[in-house]
């Protein structure tokens, strides 16, 4: 399912016309986490903070026309909130709409896998991918910006996440 996923990405960046596709590409660092529940099965509580690394692709699909309409493609590794090192590989269509010359406000909807979790079916490695996919808000300013999601419990707490992105290279060609 998720080769699907980084097919159809890979294939919809490449697609459309090649002149002045705005693309960008964004150092993620750092975020924090709230938990639904106070504490994990095994009592003990959940890793709120998450140092994590990663990259994120972005490129404006101008094939569609619709100012502001993206793809991306991110990956990232991080501490999660039970503890493990977890690796993050997530796709999806985002809308950007610029508040002003400084300001935009994003939307967007990700997709793909992330391991670190052993307790989210039976018999699951904590080194296994499971399927995720969830909604972000993103508030950015310049080349700098906070994206936001909440997860309802699907297979132990809920939590809301808010993490920090920084433009590190916008180009065109």
């Amino acid at each position: 399912m998720y080769k699907f996923g980084i097919i159809f990405s890979i294939f919809l960046m490449l697609s459309g016309n090649a002149i002045a596709a705005e693309q960008n590409i964004y150092l993620h660092a750092g975020g924090f986490s709230k938990h639904f529940d106070d504490k994990r099965a095994n009592g003990l509580d959940y890793n709120s903070v998450h140092n994590n690394l990663g990259l994120e692709y972005e490129r404006e699909l101008d094939f569609i026309d619709i100012d502001g309409f993206y793809w991306s493609v991110t990956a990232q590794y991080l501490k999660n909130s039970v503890d493990n090192d977890s690796g993050l590989f997530v796709t999806g269509p985002r809308y950007r709409y610029q508040l002003n010359e400084d300001w935009a406000i994003g939307y967007s909807a990700q997709f793909g896998v992330q391991n670190g979790y052993p307790k989210a079916s039976k018999g699951r490695e904590k080194n296994d991918f499971v399927f995720v996919a969830y909604p972000l808000v993103e508030l950015s300013y310049k080349r700098a910006g906070v994206y936001v999601t909440c997860v309802p419990e699907i297979y132990n707490s809920g939590f809301c996440l808010a993490g920090f992105k920084y433009k590190v290279l916008p180009f065109s060609y």
